[in-house]
């Protein structure tokens, strides 16, 4: 009888996104890494799982996903959570990485024994690996284009991954082109879903959770921390025209981990009173769990989601899957996975 597979997995991300939100409003990369874990647990044969983590806290949901998989262990591995004073300062976060990948501290004993290593995090597989490696996209940003050296740095070094999946062909192509990359080495699969929890016909729970949230009966759903990128200045902008116009909107419901992202709500209220409509913002400013985002899909006049860059864009696929309209920008992977079903 052959062995099982020893797959490592990066859930640093993951492990991240939970400290953070404990409620479970994860984003797209966290929900990604936990529904790929899932999957493996369902397969026929699922693989010996080594989940790579920080050094420091692992949030006990983590733990439990991790466990559902015979033979699974956890490893520390990286700089991360070594230094907690330097942890903090953000801008410090792909430097470690870039040091770690390169040089392998904190890397090499956490990889012995593995027959193959996948990086979830937008990392690329360190020097120190010694089986085959696979790097998924979930975005291929324009600060690595034009930003900091490191950023940059840290992309190229992708390459040397023995295959990259980008989770949308915008993204597989604009890396591949990019980097010259043959497309014998990238390949790109779109994110899946939940389809048992993301449906049309509402849940028996539903009414309770909305209520619970204190919603009014109408209202626009934006899924997910409004940084820059998703556009908080369209969407407001917007609604400011239409009271201007005398066609006063819905408030718009924002469900996410602001608490995760410093500065941000105060940066889209002001954004908000800025175009005359403070008092159409209703804030769940520590997310949803994700029975709640279906309750908050199913019950919406229809989802917001105008971004300038989208990897993927998770929200408005499950949002399509409850039923709900979707309005979306015409740029990056928006069109590609909402197809004739989003209003661009």
């Amino acid at each position: 009888m052959t062995a099982p597979l020893r797959l490592g997995l990066d859930l640093r991300w993951l492990q991240r996104a939970w400290l953070k939100a404990p409620t479970g409003a994860l984003g797209g990369m966290g929900i990604f890494a936990q529904n790929l874990v899932r999957g493996l647990a369902e397969a026929e044969e699922p693989p010996r799982l080594v989940a790579l983590v920080d050094h420091g806290p692992v949030p006990e949901p983590l733990t439990t996903l991790v466990a559902a998989i015979p033979g699974s262990e956890i490893r520390a591995c990286g700089l991360s959570g070594l230094w907690p004073r330097m942890d903090r300062r953000r801008k410090y976060a792909h430097l470690m990485h870039l040091i770690e990948t390169e040089s392998g501290f904190g890397m090499a004993r956490a990889l012995r024994g593995l027959d193959v290593l996948h990086m979830l995090d937008h990392t690329p597989p360190p020097r120190a690996a010694r089986c085959p490696t696979v790097v998924t996209l979930h975005e291929f940003y324009d600060w690595v284009r034009q930003g900091w050296a490191v950023y940059r740095a840290l992309c190229r070094r992708m390459t040397r991954a023995d295959e990259v999946v980008g989770v949308s062909a915008v993204v597989a192509e604009d890396f591949a082109a990019h980097h010259a990359l043959g497309r014998t080495r990238i390949s790109h699969v779109h994110n899946g879903i939940d389809l048992s929890r993301f449906e049309p016909e509402a849940g028996r729970g539903d009414g309770e959770r909305l209520r619970g949230l204190g919603l009014p009966a109408r209202y626009l759903l934006h899924a997910g921390v409004m940084t820059h990128r998703k556009n908080p200045e369209g969407i407001f902008g917007a609604m400011g025209r239409l009271r201007a116009e005398g066609l006063d909107p819905p408030p718009l419901v924002s469900a996410g981990a602001y608490g995760a992202v410093p500065g941000a709500l105060a940066t889209i209220r002001g954004i908000a009173a800025a175009n005359g409509v403070a008092d159409r913002l209703i804030v769940l400013e520590k997310g949803a769990s994700p029975d709640e985002m279906a309750s908050l899909y199913r019950g919406a006049v229809g989802l917001v989601f105008p971004s300038h860059t989208e990897g993927f864009g998770l929200p408005a696929v499950e949002a399509l899957a409850c039923g709900t309209p979707c309005v979306v920008s015409n740029r990056s992977a928006l069109p590609e996975v909402t197809g004739d079903l989003g209003i661009l």
